[in-house]
């Protein structure tokens, strides 16, 4: 698979990986509290999407350069300005609302599909049957 960036984009990966990463705690942490599991999942999805969002907004917002002028030798002027990179031929400051919609996406499949509707391992069936056995 390749990765195509220009500049700073290749920071949206990990960024992103960051945001996915600090979701698992919180969302354990949520759970241990008392709040049920599609819920935690909810929240924890939403929140740090959003926060990675965040984070990849700023960070576009931060590395992008004001316009520059430049005169050459006869007196042309030329604006130059620097965005803060691409990650797929998609600017950086876009990633943030791909990022913060996969996030929200993801609360909406945790809500239609609750994780207390997966059906469970083979292998624990097989462990409580070979228990019963004389």
């Amino acid at each position: 698979m390749f990765i195509i960036w220009k500049r700073w984009g290749i920071l949206v990966i990990p960024i992103a990986l960051a945001g996915l990463l600090l979701g698992i705690p919180v969302s354990l942490g949520l759970i241990a509290v008392g709040v049920p599991k599609v819920l935690a999942a909810c929240l924890s999805s939403v929140g740090t999407s959003i926060l990675s969002g965040l984070a990849i907004w700023f960070s576009a917002k931060g590395l992008t350069r004001p316009p520059q002028k430049l005169y050459d030798k006869t007196g042309r002027e030329y604006l130059i300005s620097r965005d803060a990179g691409s990650l797929f031929f998609i600017p950086m400051r876009y990633w943030a609302f791909i990022v913060g919609g996969l996030g929200i996406l993801l609360a909406v499949v945790a809500v239609l599909h609750p994780v207390s509707d997966l059906p469970e391992p083979a292998s624990a069936s097989v462990e409580a049957s070979s228990s019963d056995a004389p």
